[in-house]
């Protein structure tokens, strides 16, 4: 069978025939002139339905033909595409195997320089918290031979008192690699609390309008989190808080 054949629709009256068609006239035109008033009525009236039950069923009959012949084309086209689709599979493969390479060496390689920046970034963190612990030793013992009182230097130690820290070097820029088709970057940011530093922490955010004071005594971590969000890398400058960035690649198939 030729598919690229356009398809013609047979006429009804090509189909049925001119004896059906002119039989269908005649029925139609008893039904719309039929009255029923006497049951010698109502029987010729059965009769003649069922006359029209057949001529129904000769209409189907004559079309099925057409119609089934519709149903091997499509079966036909059916089979045909799912064959042009295994082919089109077939000759995608390597594209495939390719792709997959490529992108999982690409992903490899992000995660690598992602995490080379968060142990950058942890190793300034730290060296901060080393520079702020010696400088609170000094102040609090500063304040012990200037005569200040226990609550004073216990104050200076725990971090309720803020102190300026010597600068730490901020973390190199690490220019963002180029948008690469088909991998996709997704970026979360959470906070990490050194319990010894919590009260500072508590007294920070709340100095920053990002934690309420009645809600002092309640969990630190929920609105570390969400300063850690809102924030980024700046929250880092919160005592006591890290903020942990996260880089997930995701290579799409």
């Amino acid at each position: 069978m030729n598919m690229e054949t356009a398809i013609e629709i047979p006429k009804a009256e090509a189909v049925v025939g001119r004896d059906l068609v002119r039989t269908q006239d005649e029925l139609s035109a008893w039904a719309n002139a039929l009255e029923i008033e006497t049951a010698d009525d109502h029987r010729v009236a059965s009769e003649r339905l069922r006359e029209v039950k057949k001529l129904r069923r000769a209409i189907i009959d004559a079309f099925e033909p057409h119609l089934e012949r519709m149903r091997e084309i499509k079966r036909q086209a059916d089979a045909a595409r799912r064959a042009i689709e295994a082919e089109r599979d077939k000759a995608l493969g390597p594209i495939g195997r390719i792709e997959a390479v490529v992108g999982d060496r690409i992903v490899a390689w992000e995660q690598e320089q992602e995490r080379r920046r968060r142990e950058e970034l942890a190793r300034l963190v730290e060296e901060r918290r080393k520079r702020e612990e010696e400088e609170r030793l000094r102040l609090a013992e500063q304040a012990k031979l200037s005569g200040a009182d226990e609550g004073t230097v216990n104050a200076i130690l725990d971090g309720s008192v803020p102190v300026d820290v010597p600068d730490v070097p901020a973390a190199p820029e690490t220019p963002a690699p180029p948008r690469v088709d088909g991998i996709r970057t997704r970026v979360y940011y959470r906070a990490q609390i050194d319990p010894a530093m919590a009260k500072a922490c508590a007294v920070e955010l709340i100095k920053r309008d990002l934690w309420p004071r009645e809600k002092l005594l309640k969990a630190v971590q929920p609105v570390a989190d969400a300063a850690a969000r809102s924030m980024r890398e700046a929250a880092g400058v919160i005592p006591g808080l890290t903020v942990v960035k996260e880089v997930k690649k995701e290579l799409g198939r």
